[in-house]
């Protein structure tokens, strides 16, 4: 009897609370039954001689109030990295370097889990086995069910925009660097010494700080976290938040639209309506046709490495002004043949031979979005704040930058 007045006492006081519009679909039972066990604490009497308005008054209260949630996302392992490097949305730390509280029930997790096997990376390190690491994200939210939820996708787009800029993705067959197999993460809440839940990952990533990648990732992080952003760099920010919606079981069409929509999102204004393919095509070309990384490429000077690896330093200056009207057709080439590819698989409604998308073309679309990124984050850092001019002479403007490099 008492159980089924404890829980039909919650059930009332959760549809209360779902009256109230900054709580509808912000909190859980769960919420409500952490708030409801500190709130028996709080009046320190048996709940038959509580009234239900002083009960729902104390409820209300103390959800009324945001809290602090630490989330630990388990990595698996990070290599190149100091403790309390800022990466995305939140910061890398081994283990060791965890608050205490927060250490004992991380391992208690992995514990639950039944996943306390040992560290996956043992293989690569002859034996040796390296501590786990972690991505530790601060959420304040009302309500446990809400921060699982901002937790989640800001664990989801620190690791798109580092794979965005890094070009990790493209590594991810060579041994040295290989993904573990399974990783775990647990979440942590640190309100109380009794808090901790533990659940199982929707994404798998390792990180690896690749050969000059630390810069362009406190650069994309300084980025997505800045508060006040321009137009240009909301645009940036966009195409994390697109990229993050890949996911490994994502079909590979979808995963081409979605990259397609990614260059859409940097290089087109509300101005471009028609014609949609020659005009992205065309910013490319001028924007990216003398990048050395392409000419490598389009030239043909690359070793048999497809596209994993920056081999621009292969390219001299000298090549590149002798060249570059040629790379910039061969540029402008290729984006239409691949937006080609788009428009016959979202117009048709069905696959076609023309639409078919081959590894190859989602190969050289996901390294011409990295190199598209990268590129824009110079340009935001330089003053560029917005694609359309607003008057001739509107140096702060993408446009502006094109008609100069056109004439």
């Amino acid at each position: 009897m008492a159980q089924r007045n404890y829980y039909g006492t919650l059930a009332k006081i959760l549809a209360k609370i779902f009256e109230v519009p900054q709580f509808r679909g912000k909190i859980s039972p769960d919420d409500l039954d952490d708030a409801f066990a500190e709130a028996i604490a709080t009046i320190k009497e048996p709940l038959g001689r509580t009234g239900k308005r002083e009960l729902e008054g104390i409820l209300h209260k103390r959800l009324g109030w945001e809290r602090d949630y630490d989330f630990h996302f388990d990595l698996g392992w990070a290599l190149g990295f100091e403790s309390g490097f800022q990466f995305g949305y939140g910061e890398l730390r081994p283990l060791s370097k965890l608050p205490r509280r927060s250490r004992d029930l991380v391992r208690r997790g992995f514990g639950l889990a039944k996943r306390d096997k040992g560290n996956v990376a043992e293989r690569r390190a002859g034996g040796q086995a390296e501590e786990r690491w972690f991505l530790c994200i601060r959420q304040r939210t009302v309500g446990w069910h809400n921060a699982i939820e901002r937790a989640e996708t800001a664990a989801e787009k620190s690791l798109a925009a580092y794979e965005l800029v890094t070009g990790v993705s493209e590594f991810t067959h060579m041994p040295l660097i290989a993904a573990p197999p399974g990783l775990d993460f647990v979440i942590v809440c640190d309100d109380s010494e009794l808090s901790g839940r533990y659940r199982e990952p929707r994404f798998r990533q390792p990180v690896v700080n690749m050969p000059g990648s630390e810069d362009l990732v406190v650069r994309i992080t300084k980025l997505i976290r800045k508060e006040n952003r321009s137009e240009l760099e909301n645009r940036i920010a966009s195409v994390v938040d697109v990229f993050a919606m890949i996911r490994d079981e994502t079909p590979p069409e979808l995963r081409f639209l979605l990259k397609v929509i990614c260059l859409e999102a940097l290089f087109l204004s509300d101005d471009d309506r028609d014609y949609l393919g020659q005009k992205l095509a065309e910013k490319i070309a001028f924007v990216l046709g003398d990048n050395k990384t392409w000419i490598a490429f389009a030239f043909e000077l690359l070793p048999h490495l497809g596209f994993r690896g920056n081999f621009g330093d292969m390219v001299e200056d000298k090549f590149v002004n002798a060249n570059k009207s040629e790379s910039r057709r061969r540029l402008h080439r290729e984006i239409v043949r691949l937006y080609g590819k788009r428009s016959a698989f979202v117009h048709q409604g069905a696959m076609s031979r023309k639409s078919t998308v081959s590894p190859y073309d989602y190969d050289v679309l996901s390294w011409l979005v990295r190199l598209s990124v990268i590129k824009m984050l110079s340009l935001a850092e330089d003053g560029v704040t917005h694609l359309k001019k607003r008057n001739n002479d509107d140096s702060s403007s993408f446009d502006f930058l094109i008609e100069r490099l056109k004439y």
